[in-house]
């Protein structure tokens, strides 16, 4: 199924629009292009305008919206809690924030990542982002009013940072600077993860202002390895940065003055995306965070998200809409099937019933031809049985009150397996029956006979007869069991 991701990178001087067409095996950078902020008022103002010059410009409806809020908007910190659960850390991430920050927490809101990378022992090392409350009520309403409702809404160029390792080999130490006109963005990475973001004010948004980068990266640097006694050292710097015509100072300041092997990042390359060769010159440096916002949707990028809580997306489910309502009809199809299945199946049931019943009454009628009227076949069938059984007479004309499966159970468990026996026959009369079987030696003869003899329904046990077989291997022998009285009397 294709979908459209519209990337909207907001710059406190404009923003900058990506939307990306995924189908199944493809996707593509659709359209690409920069609105500026301008004209009276303030920047709520400049923003709508913008923003409806952009829906004018592109289709957005059935679109996914992520949005990138200015990084001067933006502040990042560094928290190390001694509980662990995401649930539990939000409960006391304020409390932690608040001595850190120049104004009340509650007009705040946050979003944090766990730094995995970092060995927490019993703790967890958070990199947290916050922005104004009042900055992220404005642009929603902007959007609202547009008719956008933005699944994400991330820090500055947090997700460009969170892309890089998605699409790049990256090595254990890198960083990330993210230059805008009057911010400048560092992350520090740790296997392709942020432990460490700070964002620096320039303080004219000049060109000189880029001999500062090198200084800003090494305070940051300098920053993590006091706070988490561990060596940083990046083997290689990314450069993102919106203003390339100063981008060669920036390098030379990176590079040549503080050492650092520099490369510029060029997303749409690294990722593989083609761009549409109908629209505009694709200027990397300036869409990669535009870019980014697309790709961590399509590469499942997890980075900050502050709409979260209050500010959550309430019709989380809009986006589902049209599947779900697929899946309903063809859940209803399949329910329509299972109820005729149980139709069909109920008739061919009653079918067999009576089929059955059909053959149970002629069995019946063949078996007892004296019964003319005939309701339930099975039943009266069973009565019947009941009653024949009821005048036969038991083995040998007796009428035992002890079963035979209990004197079986018994002469079964009374002689022991010590005793080298073989049971070849058993006959009943009124008042004893009689065992046949070979035995090792006349000796185990007289213990069979004794042990016997301990049967509740046994009075006495005699032998018979004891002889040598043929073969002189074993003894032939006969006991008889007399009854004890009552254990077995005559049917009257």
């Amino acid at each position: 199924m294709s979908s459209r991701i519209l990337g909207l990178d907001i710059r406190n001087h404009g923003i900058f629009v990506v939307v990306v067409h995924t189908g199944l095996k493809t996707q593509r950078v659709e359209a690409h292009f920069e609105v500026p902020l301008t004209g009276q008022g303030e920047f709520k103002d400049q923003l709508s305008v913008a923003v409806s010059e952009i829906v004018e410009r592109v289709d957005t409806r059935d679109v996914f919206c992520q949005v990138a809020l200015p990084s001067d908007w933006i502040v990042y910190r560094n928290v190390t809690v001694p509980i662990k659960g995401r649930g539990k850390i939000r409960q006391i991430l304020p409390y932690e924030l608040e001595p850190s920050l120049a104004q009340p927490i509650e007009g705040f809101t946050f979003d944090f990542k766990v730094a995995a990378t970092i060995e927490p022992g019993n703790e967890s090392h958070l990199v947290v982002s916050g922005v104004e409350i009042v900055h992220l009520q404005t642009c929603l309403d902007v959007l609202k009013e547009a008719k956008i409702d933005p699944d994400l809404i991330t820090a500055g160029s947090s997700v460009l940072a969170g892309c890089l390792s998605k699409v790049i080999d990256l090595a254990a130490q890198t960083a990330l600077v993210s230059m805008g006109k009057r911010t400048c963005d560092i992350y520090l990475l740790l296997a392709g993860q942020i432990g460490m973001a700070r964002t620096f004010r320039l303080p004219s948004g000049e060109r000189s202002d880029t001999g500062m980068i090198g200084a800003y990266l090494n305070q940051t640097i300098l920053a993590f390895e006091e706070r988490f006694n561990l060596e940083f050292d990046p083997e290689t710097v990314y450069l993102n940065q919106v203003e390339t015509s100063s981008q060669n100072d920036t390098i030379i300041d990176l590079k040549e003055n503080n050492g650092y092997q520099v490369e510029i990042v060029d997303l749409a390359a690294a990722a593989g995306m083609p761009v549409h060769p109908d629209t505009a010159t694709w200027h990397p440096q300036r869409m990669n965070n535009a870019l980014a916002l697309c790709l961590a949707r399509i590469r499942n990028v997890k980075t900050f998200n502050f709409r979260r809580g209050e500010y959550g997306k309430r019709l989380f489910l809009a986006e589902w809409q049209a599947p779900l309502l697929k899946v309903a009809i063809l859940a209803g199809v399949v329910l329509m099937l299972g109820v005729l299945s149980l139709v069909i199946d109920g008739y061919y049931t009653r079918k067999n019933l009576n089929r059955l019943d059909q053959q149970i009454v002629a069995v019946f009628s063949s078996t007892f031809p004296e019964v003319h009227r005939i309701v339930d076949p099975l039943q009266q069938m069973r009565v019947k049985i009941q009653e024949e059984k009821k005048k036969s007479t038991p083995i040998a004309g007796v009428n035992r009150d002890v079963l035979m499966i209990d004197m079986l159970n018994d002469i079964s468990r009374l002689i022991p397996k010590s005793i080298d026996v073989t049971l070849t026959g058993m006959s009943f009369g009124v008042e004893n029956m009689i065992l046949s079987g070979h035995a090792g030696q006349f000796k185990m003869v007289n213990d069979i006979r004794a042990l016997l003899e301990k049967a509740d329904w046994v009075d006495a046990a005699i032998i018979s007869s004891a002889n040598q077989s043929k073969s002189g291997r074993q003894v032939d022998f006969k006991i008889k069991l007399v009854f004890s009285k009552g254990a077995v009397h005559q049917n009257v």
